[in-house]
């Protein structure tokens, strides 16, 4: 997981990454995946999806007072990644029209992986 200045302005993470010693101390789930590293604190193994789902399960309880199951079999985005993109999506649905003029529009939009799209006609 990285970190750094490009991550959206409004992301938790940017300036204040996950402590994973505090994290184990607190949720069993996810001591259970940490290791001692090399110089200092705890690492976990990122392309072990038990680890990543884990992390994930507990941030989104620590952060954000939501407990949840990830089914392995499912794609396992990081969550601070995840909330970077959710957050570029409200910047990018903030410029839709007023209530105004939300009647004379249409919006749709499309998510690809990736690729996001939105299209306003008349």
């Amino acid at each position: 997981m990285s970190f750094n200045d490009l991550m959206h302005p409004r992301n938790i993470y940017r300036n204040a990454p996950p402590d994973f010693v505090k994290l184990a101390e607190r949720y069993e789930q996810f001591r259970k995946h940490t290791k001692q590293g090399k110089f200092r604190g705890l690492k976990i193994d990122f392309k072990d999806p038990e680890a990543l789902r884990a992390l994930n399960c507990t941030l989104l309880e620590h952060d954000f007072g939501l407990k949840l199951e990830i089914p392995l079999d499912r794609l396992i985005p990081t969550v601070p990644l995840r909330l970077n993109y959710v957050l570029w999506l409200e910047d990018l649905l903030s410029c839709l029209p007023t209530k105004q003029e939300e009647e004379s529009k249409e919006v749709r939009g499309i998510d690809i992986g990736r690729l996001l799209m939105l299209v306003c006609s008349p």
